[in-house]
């Protein structure tokens, strides 16, 4: 059996068009902070609030993930499977995921955006999980870093 190559392609999805999905993305959840008191839904702990992280989901797909999946289909005729929200993988090898930019660049490895947390102020940290380079493969998780320190990009694997 011949094994399936992995590349790396840039689709030509501009930082600053990802960079607005995701801050519309994190100005929805805080928008909605009032609804969610009301409802008593945590959204403080987000951790551990099901109803919250169902929300959240729901809307990453929509505000974000939808956003990318339609520039990708118009401009390149394919259908990226990105990486879910909040989700962490072993392997990140052949999946697609919104890469996190500290503006202290950390030179061993990629940051994948996992989700926004609240430490003192609404949704202002980034959790996200580190991996390799060379081989993609988890090194850590729950690295959390300012929201303020961050910018994001997508990273695209094509199977060829």
């Amino acid at each position: 059996m011949i094994a399936e190559k992995i590349e790396s392609k840039n689709v030509n999805i501009s930082s600053s068009l990802v960079n607005k999905f995701l801050n519309n993305y994190r100005d929805a959840l805080a928008k909605l902070i009032p609804i969610f008191d009301k409802q008593d839904i945590d959204w403080k702990n987000s951790d551990d609030s099901e109803e919250f992280e169902g929300i959240a989901e729901s809307l990453y797909q929509w505000m974000v993930i939808y956003k990318i999946e339609d520039i990708i289909v118009r401009e390149h005729d394919f259908l990226p499977k990105i990486v879910k929200y909040g989700y962490v993988y072993h392997d990140y090898s052949d999946r697609n995921f919104i890469e996190v930019i500290h503006k202290n660049e950390d030179h061993f490895g990629i940051l994948v955006f996992d989700f926004f947390k609240t430490k003192q102020q609404a949704f202002d940290t980034v959790q996200c999980t580190k991996i390799t380079f060379e081989s993609n493969e988890l090194v850590e998780r729950q690295i959390e870093l300012p929201f303020n320190d961050v910018s994001f990009n997508f990273q695209c694997r094509i199977k060829k």
